[in-house]
């Protein structure tokens, strides 16, 4: 019997290592969650502009054409909880920020990323922002959020590449792609998961909203809501009450407060099909139209001038 219960202690505890190594080796892969903390933790102190939101954000907002020292934050499928959980782990850092940008989309205030398939990125703010997620979330650990080939891969690839960080150094998506995607297909795909997203959020997701405009009035940074552009495949199966209710609710933020403006791209002429790489992101075209009109809008915003005629088709 001692010897069973000697070999079986033996067995859990090499289980336990070989779990523990794998873990840490999976960890130990460079990562944009991992990246990104990493560069706020660095720089926070010398931003002026942070960029928010999901891949919208993360294909279309490239840092390289502001005037002034700024970071993307943006990962793909980042919901308000997560952003407003990013700017608050760092706002107190944040001396010199001047500008806030948040993507608001028909689906925003319905979006919540647990419910989705992109929930396994869930783990990832736990793991390298050291953020608090919502109770009954699991697995928050590498080896258990992946199947064994899937994690295998990722190592594989890793030594045979020696790359696991897809954004560039100021956190704008490294690669951008420049060929467009069926768009049709796309933007079919895209509005049916749009449109389906649970309006049971919708409440949750205003306080975070409320919580994150707070957030930036406490540390004096103004905020820059923007719908960003989309092909009008995607457009024009959208929702419309929803798309509606999205214009309404920014254009009232923007009304009630003069540290907030919206800019609606949604159907801005500036972006011709050439600026997308399928019916609702852009493609590096697009991100430096988009980058810079909103680069003009802070310009005008600075000057004292009303910054919505710098981004022509704004409201």
């Amino acid at each position: 019997m001692k010897r069973f219960l000697l070999r079986s202690g033996c067995f859990i505890l090499l289980l336990a290592a070989l779990f523990g190594a794998l873990e840490l080796g999976l960890r130990s892969i460079p990562n944009d969650y991992a990246y990104k903390n990493h560069y706020l933790e660095e720089h926070a102190s010398s931003l002026e502009v942070l960029s928010l939101g999901s891949s919208h954000s993360y294909y279309g907002i490239d840092p390289a054409y502001f005037d002034r020292p700024s970071f993307n934050a943006s990962h793909v499928s980042q919901s308000l909880f997560y952003d407003l959980g990013i700017l608050d782990k760092f706002k107190d850092d944040m001396t010199q920020l001047k500008y806030i940008l948040l993507p608001i989309s028909s689906f925003t205030l319905s979006h919540r990323i647990e419910d989705g398939t992109e929930a396994w990125r869930v783990r990832s703010y736990h793991l390298y922002y050291d953020l608090a997620v919502p109770q009954g979330i699991t697995p928050l650990y590498e080896v258990t959020g992946n199947d064994g080939f899937t994690n295998f891969k990722r190592v594989a690839d890793y030594l045979r590449t020696g790359q696991g960080v897809n954004c560039d150094e100021r956190g704008f998506l490294a690669r951008p792609p420049e060929d467009p995607q069926d768009l049709e297909a796309t933007g079919i795909r895209a509005a049916k998961r749009h449109n389906a997203m649970n309006p049971v959020h919708q409440t949750e997701n205003r306080h975070i909203l409320d919580a994150l405009l707070q957030d930036a009035r406490s540390i004096g940074a103004r905020v820059i809501l923007y719908t960003p552009p989309g092909h009008d495949e995607y457009v024009g199966r959208l929702d419309p009450a929803a798309v509606r209710q999205m214009k309404e609710l920014a254009e009232t933020l923007d009304r009630s407060s003069q540290e907030v403006i919206y800019l609606n791209f949604l159907e801005d002429p500036h972006f011709a099909e050439s600026d997308f790489y399928d019916a609702d992101h852009v493609n590096a075209a697009g991100a430096r139209k988009l980058t810079g009109l909103i680069n003009q809008a802070m310009q005008e915003w600075d000057r004292g001038q009303d910054p919505v005629t710098a981004a022509a088709g704004g409201k």
